[in-house]
């Protein structure tokens, strides 16, 4: 499971905890999305990294950056990220990493 925070300005990932929501676990909604008055609107999904499908997009918060999961980097033990708005900033990312998906870009 994992626990959100919901912070001023948007949420804040932590890490895998419980967190319960009108008798349901995060794990039992599958997407989620709190307002500020702490109310769970389906809008999008919460996956670890290695879930991600190579070539989709993600987010790594609420408001950041779209980035697109390339491939495995062996040598590393990461998966290789690109922003999609510049494909020159390249990062490496743990499979651990939880990420945002199947939000509108």
């Amino acid at each position: 499971m994992l626990r959100i925070n919901n912070v001023k300005g948007g949420l804040s990932f932590g890490k895998p905890e419980a967190i319960v929501r009108n008798g349901k676990t995060l794990s039992e909604i599958g997407k989620v999305k709190m307002t500020d008055q702490g109310e769970i609107i389906d809008s999008w999904e919460l996956k670890s990294l290695s879930e991600v499908k190579e070539g989709d997009f993600f987010r790594l918060s609420e408001n950041g950056s779209v980035y697109i999961r390339e491939d495995y980097e062996r040598s590393l033990g990461k998966y290789r990220v690109t922003k999609a708005e510049n494909m020159n900033a390249e990062s490496f990312k743990k499979g651990s990493t939880i990420v945002q998906v199947g939000f509108d870009y």
